[in-house]
């Protein structure tokens, strides 16, 4: 048993240490670069010769790497690191792409990074001592009382009056939402904002529910149009939007589409799960949806992640007519948060602590947003690519004006070292292949202008290509 446990840590190496040496690669692909001596990769894997040169013999017959003796292992041919492998899925491969050491991650936001709350709630954590150990005998299914009194208390000076039992905590966003979906949803339909969270779609694939996708620009009457008849034709009971904001591009819709989407919902007594990641990031005044919609009819989920930090991941959904259906949704992954941690945040809550951290925050992601907007000016070809400044969130979202498919941007500029999210998993269409998304909250000790214009060069080429 012993010995078998040895050989799967050694296979986890070995595959660890080709990962690692290809993002050497793509992170800066230049033919006849030299590579980490076997040494090197030795001490810092803390493994024999005979694995990394296993590793670097496996490379060098994918035509990757070029070994000459006495010298060591250098760069032959980067392009034959492959972007995406038949039996991955797109996002699979973006996900591990962006974590790969020496890749500039624009793919992924870390909006958190430009907030204070977390250091400050760490703080007092540690002034309480030792977090308890996790009884089930000690933690209710809904969440801490104290917690939820305080979102309620929270959600209640945005105008709708809350009280803690609407409120119900989950061990993350995610779990949060599948049980609001769950409780809301009587069809195998669902009207849900487009572009939307990858992670929305994949659970809903998971639930085996269709989503039927509403871009909110263009005409109302054509929209509302669409809209009624989706909820003729399957019954729909239910439908996803943010509170406030897209988070995949940034921008806030058009009133009158808002107010026209409202009304048609609200007469078909259709449920909206709103949505609240970044409701609170908001660079101007917006009312979140659930101001001017029937409370009955809303089940908002959020989460503390992009505010506080991913460690403070827990998820929440407050809800007046479908706690006992998010409730049974809940029961297999009973809340398993530490009351301490769930105390301490709701005294930052009470404290006025958070919303002042939450404008702190705002101020931050601003000036970030206009350093990026001014790289993007500088560096993106004149009239290839089409952006605007975002209403709010941490990210940029592009579209190509020159035919450039956004699956093909990513494949080149993953060689380069740079990670975006092409618009393709944001989507169950095609819809916006051209469109990609890039985050300006991320990390700015890397070389983020040279990335920049190494999107702007690949976007020319791929142009010049023919794509």
């Amino acid at each position: 048993m012993k010995s078998n446990s040895v050989e799967a840590s050694k296979r986890y190496l070995y595959h660890k240490i080709i990962a690692y040496l290809e993002g050497v690669i793509c992170s800066d692909p230049q033919k006849g670069k030299k590579l980490p001596s076997v040494r090197e990769i030795c001490k810092v894997f803390k493994v024999s010769p005979p694995t990394v040169v296993k590793a670097y013999s496996e490379l060098e017959a994918k035509g990757l790497v070029l070994a000459i003796p006495k010298s060591g292992y250098f760069i032959d041919n980067a392009s034959r690191c492959e972007a995406l492998a038949p039996d991955e899925k797109l996002i699979t491969r973006i996900y591990k792409n962006a974590r790969m050491p020496g890749v500039i991650p624009l793919s992924i936001d870390a909006a958190a990074k430009s907030s204070d709350l977390w250091t400050l709630m760490q703080r007092k954590l540690r002034r309480g001592g030792a977090l308890e150990e996790y009884d089930v005998k000690n933690y209710s299914l809904e969440g801490d009382s104290r917690l939820r009194a305080a979102i309620a208390y929270l959600y209640t000076k945005n105008g709708i009056a809350w009280n803690y039992d609407d409120v119900i905590i989950a061990n993350g966003y995610q779990i949060a939402l599948i049980a609001a979906i769950k409780a809301s949803t009587r069809s195998t339909h669902i009207l849900v904002e487009a572009p939307c969270s990858w992670a929305t779609l994949e659970i809903l694939e998971s639930l085996a529910i269709t989503p039927i996708e509403l871009y909110l620009q263009g005409s109302p009457s054509t929209l509302k149009s669409e809209i009624v008849r989706s909820i003729d034709r399957y019954g729909i009971t239910s439908a996803i939007f943010s509170a406030t904001i897209n988070p995949i591009t940034g921008h806030l819709p058009p009133q009158e589409i808002v107010n026209m989407l409202l009304e048609v919902l609200a007469e078909h007594r259709v449920s909206i799960v709103e949505t609240n990641v970044y409701g609170d990031i908001v660079f101007s005044e917006a009312q979140p949806l659930r101001i001017s919609y029937p409370s009955e009819f809303i089940l908002c989920v959020g989460t503390f992640s992009k505010t506080i930090s991913p460690s403070c991941g827990m998820g929440y959904v407050l809800t007046k007519r479908m706690s006992l259906d998010v409730l049974s949704s809940l029961q297999h992954t009973p809340n398993t948060i530490s009351s301490e941690v769930q105390n301490v945040l709701a005294e930052l809550i009470m404290d006025g602590l958070y919303e002042k951290g939450v404008n702190h925050q705002i101020q931050v992601l601003k000036k970030l947003m206009e350093n990026m907007i001014e790289l993007l000016e500088k560096y993106l070809p004149s009239g290839k690519v089409r952006f605007d400044r975002p209403d709010g969130g941490a990210v940029i979202w592009l579209e190509s004006t020159n035919g450039v498919d956004s699956i093909a941007l990513y494949n080149l500029l993953i060689d380069f070292g740079v990670s975006i999210a092409p618009g393709y998993i944001f989507s169950t269409t095609s819809k916006f292949s051209k469109c990609f998304r890039i985050s300006y909250a991320t990390d700015w000790s890397k070389d983020i202008p040279k990335a920049i214009a190494t999107i702007g060069k690949q976007i020319l080429k791929l142009e010049c290509r023919g794509n």
